[in-house]
């Protein structure tokens, strides 16, 4: 059985890099790295250690991500895996 893992980003991972932050909103819009931080620090008081990379998958957890997706054999043939 193969599995499919999203993406997440590590909250504290990410506020302590020395570097600017730069992030995108969905709408393609830019958020400075003071916006960034700002909303890393709001992701941990609610308690989110992980957040997702793009669009949150079915079954995501803020503090272990996602927990993985079977692939159905018929999608691994035409994928050629």
């Amino acid at each position: 059985m193969r599995k499919i893992m999203h993406m997440s980003l590590s909250v504290k991972g990410a506020l302590s890099q020395r570097k600017k932050i730069t992030y995108m909103e969905d709408n393609g819009k830019r958020i400075s790295d003071a916006e960034a931080r700002e909303y890393l620090m709001q992701c941990l008081s609610e308690g989110k250690l992980l957040i997702p990379i793009g669009e949150e998958c079915e079954g995501f957890s803020y503090q272990t991500g996602c927990p993985g997706h079977e692939v159905v054999q018929e999608h691994l043939k035409q994928s050629g895996l």
